[in-house]
């Protein structure tokens, strides 16, 4: 029997919210909620759920986005969008997307721009999706380089000699590390390191608080304080029961000297083994004010291969539709 696709509507929520609790590749960023939660932007959702034998088999989140042409885009409020499944072969990948592609030729968008999960936010390492995207003449628009911790391979003998003496030796008796989603005391600090930067937080300090309401369990922030006073913190968004992503992790530069940033790492990195994720996100390191804005920050990179990282390359798909 073929496939059929469904336009998402909100009575099909709960289906949509199971079906990515279940999935083999779904992430937080595919919930409903997370979707949703932006405040002062609004996305003009058109996100599709495949049925075959009336069996929920595929979803892929959506919005569409007016640029030179009508595009759908997976997803703008997100870091990942695209196609997400509960098991998988490359039959019906394919089949999947030839009833994407004939779908959106029956509507006003004219073509698709999408990022993909890497392999490693799956529960088997799996590039079927992605080999049949190319094999469907989707090109590779953009390509990141992110850099993961594997925390199944001893993640904390892989840090570098220098850093590694800052696990050896406990904290100053004036410091102290605290998980707590305290977010009042965090974005100013957030603020303050971006501004130097030039650049501006992915998020508002009301769309943190919600998130963190809508998923306590998901957002995990670490404090570091100096003598009462917060002088760094590193948030991490649980993306599913493999990955962590260290989404932010920010410092006081006045007190740069106590390299709190190694500290917030090192107790990630504890954190994230013991609660028996595989993998430790770092997020991409580009550099988006230059002309090119996919340049590598190189010293950036070079800081995170210290914790033991290394590259993993994060892709955005496009295909004009006929």
């Amino acid at each position: 029997m073929s496939i059929i696709v469904t336009k998402y509507d909100k009575s099909l929520k709960e289906e949509w919210n199971q079906f990515v609790e279940n999935s083999d590749n779904g992430t937080l960023f595919h919930r409903r909620e997370f979707l949703t939660y932006h405040i002062g932007r609004e996305f003009f959702d058109h996100s599709l759920l495949f049925y075959k034998n009336k069996k929920l088999i595929c979803i892929f989140s959506g919005a569409e986005i007016q640029n030179k042409v009508l595009t759908l885009y997976s997803h703008p409020g997100a870091s990942y969008g695209g196609f997400v499944f509960i098991k998988y072969s490359f039959e019906l990948v394919e089949e999947v997307l030839n009833k994407f592609e004939g779908y959106l030729q029956s509507t006003n968008i004219q073509e698709v721009f999408l990022v993909q999960p890497p392999s490693i936010y799956g529960y088997r390492y799996n590039e079927t999706i992605e080999y049949a995207l190319k094999w469907n003449n989707f090109s590779t628009e953009e390509i990141y380089i992110s850099s993961v911790i594997n925390l199944q391979d001893r993640p904390l003998s892989q840090i570098h000699k220098r850093k590694k003496r800052y696990l050896k030796k406990k904290l100053e008796e004036d410091f102290k590390l605290q998980w707590v989603n305290d977010f009042d005391i965090f974005y100013p600090i957030l603020v303050k390191n971006k501004l130097k930067h030039g650049a501006k937080p992915t998020h508002s300090l009301e769309e943190l608080k919600k998130l963190s309401n809508q998923f306590p369990e998901k957002l995990k922030l670490l404090i570091l304080y100096f003598k009462n006073k917060p002088i760094g913190g590193t948030l991490n968004f649980v993306a599913n029961d493999n990955v962590v992503i260290i989404f932010y992790n920010m410092i006081d530069y006045n007190f740069a000297n106590k390299k709190p940033a190694i500290h917030l790492i090192c107790e990630t990195i504890k954190w994230a083994e013991e609660n028996h994720f595989k993998w430790l996100d770092f997020g991409v390191s580009q550099l988006p004010l230059n002309e090119n804005p996919l340049t590598p920050h190189k010293s950036l990179i070079q800081f995170k291969e210290q914790f033991g990282a290394t590259g993993l390359l994060r892709r955005a798909y496009r295909k004009f539709i006929n």
